[in-house]
């Protein structure tokens, strides 16, 4: 049998060398639901979903330049954990979790939480999935545990063969940006994570939170504001399914004459316009750095933002959509609504991750994720409740 392979671009060496430095730097989806969670049922449909989906089997083979991701042919685990082990929505999701090891055991697993009520947690590397193929591999395997057949995923397609090569911006943004929450506070290490479920009808949900965000911002100092937005590459390529990360984004500068309307009339223009796909010397320079040297420059950009306190960008804001409940039932578990866990490391001052649940009434999570010294003192709860507001 001829397993998957595809190169390390250039974003899986980051993801990489950043949970190796920062091991809460990982995507967790969580399904929460009613019913009965077999783990012998799970693993018979992991197995399945796996074997179409050779992304969750992956791990990482050889050097710098010469990387390259491998399917392993090894089902991910699928563990059996009582709620008392996993109790909140908090800083737990990576103080109990194993760091994982990309050259020896498959970047993704499933973690089956019995209690009250009953959740599902698929967990991943960022290096190898991205959420849409997270929920890609999570709808697969839910088709399994209802006994339906599953396509084969083209896993081999990175996300360097999406981008827009002919963009090349004509001015090259630089400086550093204001954090929403403020100045850190204190020298705590860690990130703190914070889940708020809202229920009704939303619309223009990245540009409210930017613009939210950048107020919030301004409220704590002058200076400039700038967000990212993860946008999925898989509509480049009509028909297309893949599990791999096949993200990239945009970014969006904030000035304080800027309304919701602006705001998101800029966001549709770097959309249509394709605003990806350009490398700098600093990008091309990192497929040769060992993820090591990368690990120690990103806990170093951490620690000099945090002394400035100014960073690279004031945050990021993935939107990852609302889904159909019913694609998300079999094998006895129903799911009621869904989480998803943003990535952040110590240099990003602010992440937050959107998912819901597209039923009668609507249901959006917001997960919300700030370096502990960024979010202390009530200031993420405070940005929260704020961009809830605003969303209203």
């Amino acid at each position: 049998m001829t397993h998957t392979r595809r190169d390390v671009c250039l974003n899986s060496r980051f993801y990489i060398a950043a949970h190796e430095t920062f091991p809460a730097f990982f995507l967790l989806y969580l399904f929460e639901g009613s019913g009965d969670l077999d783990q012998e049922s799970w693993e018979r449909a992991v197995a399945i979903a796996s074997s179409a989906d050779s992304s969750p089997r992956m791990i990482l083979q050889r050097y710098l330049n010469f990387s390259r991701f491998v399917d392993s042919g090894i089902t991910p685990p699928v563990h059996v954990i009582d709620a008392k082990q996993w109790q909140a929505y908090g800083s737990e999701y990576s103080d109990t979790l194993n760091r994982f090891s990309p050259r020896t055991n498959p970047m993704t697993e499933v973690y089956l939480i019995k209690g009250d009520p009953p959740r599902v947690a698929i967990r991943a590397h960022h290096a190898v999935m991205d959420g849409r193929g997270v929920m890609t591999f999570a709808e697969d395997i839910f088709r399994a545990l209802r006994g339906e057949d599953v396509q084969p995923s083209d896993d081999t397609v990175k996300s360097p063969d999406l981008l827009n090569p002919s963009y090349k911006p004509t001015q090259r943004v630089t400086g550093r940006f204001l954090a929403p929450t403020g100045r850190p506070q204190g020298c705590e290490r860690g990130i703190s994570f914070l889940r708020k479920r809202i229920s009704g009808s939303f619309s223009k949900i990245p540009a409210k939170i930017a613009l939210v965000s950048a107020r919030e911002a301004w409220r704590h100092g002058k200076g400039n504001v700038r967000f990212g937005i993860p946008l999925d590459l898989r509509s480049r390529r009509p028909g297309l399914k893949s599990t791999g990360n096949l993200t990239s984004a945009i970014f969006i500068s904030i000035t304080p004459d800027m309304n919701l309307d602006d705001i998101t009339g800029e966001i549709n223009r770097k959309l249509s316009a394709q605003e990806d796909g350009y490398a700098d010397l600093e990008d091309k320079l990192m497929k040769y750095l060992p993820l090591k040297v990368i690990g120690g420059l990103l806990r170093m950009d951490g620690d000099y933002s945090h002394k400035l306190g100014l960073y690279r960008y004031s945050g990021f804001i993935s939107n990852v959509g609302l889904y159909k409940p019913e694609m998300f039932q079999g094998g006895g578990f129903t799911t009621h609504a869904i989480s998803a866990r943003p990535v952040c490391l110590d240099g990003f001052p602010f992440s937050i991750a959107l998912i819901g649940v597209d039923g009668a009434p609507k249901q959006l999570d917001l997960f919300a994720a700030a370096p502990k010294v960024l979010a202390n003192n009530g200031r993420l709860q405070a940005l929260l409740d704020r961009i809830i507001e605003g969303l209203a």
